[in-house]
């Protein structure tokens, strides 16, 4: 069975690539669309999702970069051609052309809840889901926090 396979081999990856993070974690939120009686959701600080969702273009729609999509380079390394080409570039010391439009994001640390929790266990009061938390079903967080333990 293809997803027994998926999740024996899930256990050797150090750590995964940012597609596989992104494609695991919408496959897992896709199947728990809202709560249901007696479900367990974990409560993630909506300033480290936003990084993660950054990191791994979460909510980029098309995914066609091929093996661009895991560089890490912030540059592309072409010559610029004429000025007017691309007001957004500049031309580096080192010749190559910066686009600020195209962001790569660092891999975020590890899950940091501190900017919601109020100690001994509980959040800070008057927090608002999804302007300062997010919740996330058990299956999702098991597999964030293998990958970012916090």
């Amino acid at each position: 069975n293809r997803a027994e396979v998926i999740t024996f081999l899930d256990r050797f990856q150090l750590i995964p690539s940012k597609r596989f993070e992104k494609e695991r974690i919408k496959t897992l939120m896709g199947r728990h669309k809202e709560a249901v009686a007696g479900s367990i959701w974990y409560v993630l600080s909506e300033r480290w999702w936003n990084l993660w969702k950054m990191y791994v273009r979460y909510d980029q729609i098309d995914d066609n970069e091929g093996s661009s999509f895991d560089s890490n380079e912030k540059n592309t390394a072409r010559q610029p051609q004429d000025s007017s080409e691309n007001e957004n570039e500049e031309v580096q010391a080192n010749g190559l052309v910066r686009n600020p439009s195209v962001c790569v994001f660092d891999r975020p640390n590890e899950i940091d809840n501190s900017d919601i929790d109020g100690g001994e266990g509980n959040l800070k009061p008057d927090l608002k889901l999804n302007d300062d938390y997010v919740l996330i079903p058990t299956e999702a967080w098991q597999k964030i926090f293998s990958w970012y333990k916090g």
